[in-house]
């Protein structure tokens, strides 16, 4: 008869080979690299849509720009002229002091404006705008173009063109 076995129970008994399951083994690192993939794809996914707001909704348009002048115009602002406008527009001699006293010569007359149609060809854009003019009781209207380029992602104003002129003034 062979000799009984020495030392503690199943101890010559390999894991799995007719005793208790083998225990599963619990590595952490697939869970941290799943996790970390999983952040870092959560992450992009709010990056991609905050860039899609800023592209889509926050950013200036065309329109915006010729809305933005229309009102400068209306309150002389020099500041935001320079900043919406490119040094063709303004011109050589541009100062901010002859382009206020230009429109305080026109004081006696009323402007409403409507911004109409947009053309967007790449880098440039011209926007409709309807000008309705009253001078002393008289009315009438214009059409013009404000053309614009885009340098550095801003649209600038960078001429006018006119379409049509006031017949009365």
């Amino acid at each position: 008869m062979p000799p009984a076995p020495s030392g503690p129970p199943n101890a010559s008994v390999p894991p799995g080979a007719g005793g208790a399951p083998p225990r599963p083994s619990r590595r952490k690192l697939p869970w941290i690299l799943g996790g970390l993939c999983a952040l870092l794809a959560f992450l992009l996914a709010v990056a991609v849509a905050i860039g899609a707001v800023w592209f889509f909704v926050l950013r200036e348009s065309p329109q915006d720009v010729a809305e933005t002048y229309l009102e400068v115009w209306n309150g002389q602002d020099c500041e935001t002229l320079e900043e919406i406008t490119t040094e063709r527009f303004r011109g050589e001699s541009y100062t901010c002091e002859a382009w206020q006293q230009s429109i305080q010569e026109q004081s006696d007359y009323s402007f409403e404006h409507e911004i109409g149609e947009t053309e967007v060809d790449g880098d440039r854009a011209s926007v409709e705008v309807y000008e309705t003019i009253t001078y002393e009781g008289t009315t009438d209207e214009a059409v013009y173009t404000v053309d614009m380029v885009r340098q550095d992602g801003d649209w600038l104003l960078d001429g006018t063109t006119m379409i049509q002129e006031p017949d009365a003034f």
